[in-house]
């Protein structure tokens, strides 16, 4: 039987500032720890873990934003009582508030 060669490791940006390029999963010897570094400028975001497979399985998951389910439920509730402009300034608002963008 022959060995495969293991495919190659995909990690996702960095959740924080979105660089494309972190570090490939090391063994930190000082802290016996999996790390895992974004690497992207002025970025510090690091991801650690007791096993490879685990801090991989860390740094590529992304939580959902629960204020944004939150968000939407409001303004589609909200919808339905205010008047259209309104409604539209206060998704815009929202958006703007949850993505951290200066509107739509």
């Amino acid at each position: 039987m022959t060995n495969l060669p293991e495919p190659p490791i995909e990690l996702l940006p960095c959740p924080f500032c979105g660089y494309n390029e972190p570090s490939s999963p090391h063994y930190d010897k000082d802290d016996e720890l999996w790390v895992i570094c974004c690497g992207g400028f002025d970025c510090c975001t690091m991801t650690y873990a007791n096993s490879e497979p685990t801090v991989i399985e860390r740094w590529n998951t992304r939580a959902t934003d629960s204020r944004l389910e939150v968000a939407i439920g409001a303004l589609t509730e909200a919808s339905l009582v205010l008047p259209k402009g309104m409604a539209l300034k206060s998704v815009e608002y929202a958006l703007a508030t949850l993505t951290g963008k200066d509107g739509i």
